[in-house]
């Protein structure tokens, strides 16, 4: 009679499940610092400033998302 035990696998299963769990938390952390950090930079630039960068204040927003989604 043959037995077939797994328990190995199955602890690591679970602790690289809880890894990438947590790298996926704190990719979103330094995601959402890029965004704020960026979107609170070109805020207090005045239209003039934004202009010279070839941006609107409404592109605020998604200039600070393209820069996030950079982060890695």
């Amino acid at each position: 009679m043959a037995y077939y035990n797994e328990t190995a696998s199955w602890t690591h299963s679970i602790s690289s499940r809880a890894a990438a769990f947590f790298d996926a938390i704190s990719l979103r952390y330094r995601q959402n610092r890029a965004y704020n950090t960026t979107l609170n930079e070109l805020a207090v630039l005045n239209s003039r400033e934004l202009s010279d960068l070839g941006l609107h204040r409404s592109e605020l927003r998604n200039v600070a998302s393209e820069a996030a989604a950079k982060v890695k």
